[in-house]
């Protein structure tokens, strides 16, 4: 059993194609149940499915919805008796990933018969994961760029793909090897108009030299090219050296039924090199 998505990045349309192996051969008139697993569903927009390989040449299946149940039923899957030599094929077009990273439950098959007598179902394993859209990583600010020096830093961040809840996380990943710690506790003090001022907060991560801002956003975003979020980190200690900084990780989170999930992300490199102090 496999499924295979055309398109796996977040809020894209994709086709699915499932291959399935049946145990038993099937007789004319035969019936698939395609159980849609979430947080893929049936939209509007999902018209066509189209069987192959066990079913014969590709042709367009006869098709029923059920939204309800996230269930889509095809009739007269088979014209004859078919046996089971090669795999089912199907391929579902223009279901909508979720917009976010996630891996999902399995798709489900449940074969009948012309008289609806159920004759086998698929058991699982065929799940698919989701990939991350990316971030605008604009300039980043610091109060003091002298070599080790304790500095406010300015980051701004532009996530392009919305977010699914307004209650976000912005992890930012500073280079070991530049940064030999991040602030403990750190404090957040400054935020520009998205950001809600009165929740958002801030916490370290020494293990993976990380600064976790969490509650960050009034409201949900949603990609604005003019508009970027934007908030300062107190004493973040510049780098040792003025030598060009190593890579910097963005991500970009919605809290997902309680779960914090990846949405955007982005790497970047060399963004707060220290300038060099001066002899006495």
């Amino acid at each position: 059993m496999k499924v295979t998505a055309s398109e796996t990045l977040i809020n894209q349309k994709s086709n699915f194609v499932l291959e399935v192996d049946l145990p038993l051969p099937l007789n004319a008139g035969c019936k698939i149940d395609v159980l849609i697993p979430k947080p893929l569903v049936i939209g509007p927009e999902m018209t066509r499915v189209t069987i192959s390989g066990l079913f014969g040449s590709i042709r367009d299946a006869e098709i029923t919805l059920d939204a309800e149940l996230n269930r889509i039923h095809v009739q007269n899957a088979c014209l004859s008796y078919r046996a089971n030599v090669v795999k089912a094929v199907f391929e579902l077009s223009a279901l909508v990933n979720p917009g976010y990273v996630t891996t999902s439950e399995s798709f489900f098959l449940e074969v009948s018969d012309a008289n609806d007598n159920k004759i086998v179902k698929t058991s699982g394993g065929m799940v698919y994961t989701t990939s991350p859209g990316s971030v605008k990583v604009n300039s980043w600010f610091a109060s003091n760029r002298l070599v080790s020096a304790l500095s406010d830093i300015t980051f701004s961040v532009q996530p392009f793909n919305p977010s699914p809840a307004a209650d976000v996380q912005i992890k930012l990943y500073l280079p070991r090897e530049d940064f030999e710690e991040v602030p403990s506790p750190c404090k957040v003090v400054f935020t520009n108009q998205l950001v809600d001022a009165s929740k958002i907060s801030c916490a370290s991560d020494p293990s993976a030299n990380a600064l976790i801002l969490s509650h960050v956003l009034k409201d949900r975003y949603t990609f604005n090219e003019l508009s970027s979020i934007e908030f300062s980190v107190s004493d973040v200690r510049m780098p040792s050296s003025t030598r060009p900084t190593g890579t910097y990780t963005v991500e970009f989170l919605a809290n997902i039924g309680g779960v914090y999930k990846l949405v955007d992300t982005a790497t970047v490199t060399d963004m707060l090199r220290a300038l060099p102090g001066g002899l006495l």
